[in-house]
């Protein structure tokens, strides 16, 4: 019974962050932790350490400056997971490997490097058929840019969510001037 209860929080993990509930996410991965011990080799396991890590990330900037050290820590361990995966199967893991350390750079302060990870999961996301790590490869890095001011780029990667990169370019025309040849 303890696995159907760690899948069971493992989905409610991910309904809560995408619920954009950080809190709530974060509490359901506490619940997924104390079964963790049941599932070792489900793929929950790999959803469990995705999810967590970005409703850790996501929460960081509203946790209090007392929680904040141990989240970043947490966050940290669940890269340290991905990024084992990662060397093994980079076909899988790399695009959330990428994703999750995009987060910590943000979190962190560096701004060059989080830029360049959100790409890199963008880009292994989209080689390897993930469509799904791609578009929250790209609302991640919306939320990046739109809190620091640059609401273009931010509204690009958000339609690149939304339609999964795949979005026609039209160039555009500008009328013609009148009496100009």
């Amino acid at each position: 019974m303890a696995v159907a209860i760690g899948w069971y929080w493992v989905r409610k993990l991910q309904g809560r962050f995408f619920a954009d509930d950080p809190p709530g996410a974060v509490e359901a991965a506490a619940k997924v932790e104390q079964v963790l011990w049941t599932m070792p080799s489900h793929l929950e396991i790999a959803e469990y350490h995705v999810y967590a890590a970005l409703a850790r990330a996501a929460y960081y900037d509203a946790a209090s400056a007392h929680d904040q050290p141990a989240l970043l820590k947490t966050l940290r361990a669940h890269h340290q997971q991905l990024e084992v995966w990662a060397q093994h199967c980079p076909e899988n893991f790399a695009n959330r490997t990428a994703l999750v350390a995009a987060e910590i750079a943000r979190i962190e302060g560096r701004a060059p490097d989080a830029m360049d990870l959100y790409e890199r999961a963008i880009r292994a996301a989209r080689a390897n058929g993930f469509a799904h790590h791609e578009a929250l490869a790209n609302e991640r890095a919306a939320r990046f840019y739109a809190a620091r001011g640059f609401e273009t780029i931010a509204q690009a990667y958000m339609r690149n969510a939304r339609y999964g990169g795949r979005v026609p370019i039209f160039p555009i025309r500008l009328p013609a001037k009148q009496g100009v040849k």
